[in-house]
C-alpha cells in the first residue's frame, strides 16, 4: 500500500512541476508600455491598418490617412511612395511601430527573427510578413516571409533607441471583427509579453 501511496505522490508531483511551476506567465501590456526582456526593452508604440504599405525605406516614419474611403501608408512628408506593398484581394496589412533598445552585459551578434506576432480571437496567430529596424541610418530586414534575415549588432551600454517597423497582412476579419481580441506578441526576448490592441 505504501508503495502506491508513493507512487501516486509521485506522478502528483510530477504533474505539478510540469503544469504549475514550469508555466510562464505573459505579461500583458497597452500601446505604449514598455516590455522589458533579458538584453532588451521593447516598446511598441502604435498599430495602424491599411491596404498599403510603403516599400521604400527611405523615409524612417510612415503613418496612415484616408483618401477616397481607402487607407494608404504614407511618408510623414505626405508623399505616397510609388511602389507600395499592397493586401491581396480579401486581406489588410497591419503596421507597427516600435523603439528597442539594448540593456545587455556583453556584446549582442545574432539575429532577430521570430521576436513578432499577432494574435486574433481564440487561438489564430499570423507571423510578420516584413520587419526592420533603423541602426547606423539604415534599414535593416530582421524578419518576414524573405529568408535574408541580416544579423545585428549591439555593443555593451548602448544608450542608442532603435526604430522598428513592420506589418503583418491578415483578412480583413482581423480589423473589422472588433468584437474578438487582438494582440502583437513579443517572443524570444525574454518572457513573452502580449501588447493589447483590442
Amino acid at each position: 500500500m505504501k508503495k502506491i501511496l508513493f507512487s501516486l505522490l509521485f506522478v502528483g508531483l510530477i504533474m505539478f512541476g510540469l503544469t504549475g511551476c514550469g508555466k510562464k506567465e505573459q505579461k500583458e501590456l497597452s500601446l505604449g508600455d514598455t516590455y522589458s526582456g533579458n538584453n532588451f526593452e521593447l516598446t511598441v508604440n502604435s498599430v495602424d491598418y491599411g491596404k498599403y504599405v510603403v516599400s521604400t525605406l527611405s523615409s524612417p516614419d510612415y503613418y496612415t490617412i484616408t483618401e477616397n474611403g481607402e487607407d494608404y501608408f504614407y511618408g510623414v512628408d505626405g508623399t505616397r511612395y510609388k511602389n507600395p506593398s499592397v493586401a491581396d484581394s480579401g486581406k489588410v496589412l497591419v503596421a507597427f511601430d516600435a523603439d528597442l533598445k539594448y540593456k545587455g552585459k556583453s556584446a549582442y551578434s545574432n539575429h532577430l527573427e521570430g521576436i513578432f506576432q499577432l494574435l486574433y480571437g481564440d487561438g489564430y496567430s499570423f507571423n510578420v510578413k516584413s520587419a526592420y529596424i533603423l541602426k547606423d541610418g539604415k534599414w535593416i530586414y530582421i524578419d518576414g516571409t524573405s529568408v535574408n534575415h541580416q544579423t545585428i549588432s549591439f555593443e555593451v551600454l548602448d544608450s542608442n533607441t532603435y526604430k522598428i517597423r513592420g506589418y503583418f497582412e491578415v483578412p480583413e476579419e482581423v480589423k473589422n471583427n472588433t468584437s474578438e481580441p487582438l494582440k502583437l506578441s513579443i517572443n524570444k526576448l525574454g518572457d513573452t509579453g502580449t501588447y493589447k490592441i483590442r
